[in-house]
């Protein structure tokens, strides 16, 4: 079974913007439901945004490209879809795979995590890092990854 982390930073920039609010539901298959508010940037992989809730004339949605020569060579996804709002609005997102286990993770700066591969599904906050990154005391397989800093 594969594992995906969807990660959220505290926001720190305003204190007027709130912390998304990200919820799993598994009937019958797994999906991630991202409460975001006016202005705040949420990060998902390419292909796996299903629905838009809320004002969906006011959400802008772009494409952008993760360091693709860095992480091309460890086989992590690098093109993203930015989703934004002037109001605020709730996304949901399914991973590509029906077979997968999601998991939210609240980064608060005390401790980084490396997501293993194709594992980061969607994260959002202004102090989050997210950058490739290749542990060698892991197995090949298995050393690629995000290193998530925030």
């Amino acid at each position: 079974m594969r594992h995906t982390h969807m990660l959220r930073a505290p926001t720190t920039v305003s204190k007027c913007i709130r912390d998304a609010k990200f919820e799993i539901s598994d009937s019958p298959l797994p999906l991630l439901s991202v409460t975001l508010s006016a202005s705040q940037n949420l990060y998902t992989r390419r292909g796996t945004l299903v629905g838009i809730g809320g004002k969906a004339e006011n959400v802008v949605s772009t494409l952008s490209i993760l360091e693709p020569f860095r992480r091309v060579i460890g086989g992590i996804p690098f093109v993203y879809q930015r989703v934004s709002s002037t109001s605020p609005v709730t996304a949901l997102i399914a991973p590509k795979l029906v077979a997968t286990s999601l998991a939210v993770v609240h980064l608060d700066g005390s401790t980084d995590w490396m997501a293993i591969g194709r594992s980061l599904l969607a994260w959002t906050g202004q102090t989050l890092s997210v950058t490739p990154t290749i542990n060698t005391k892991l197995v090949r397989s298995r050393a690629s990854g995000s290193r998530l800093q925030g």
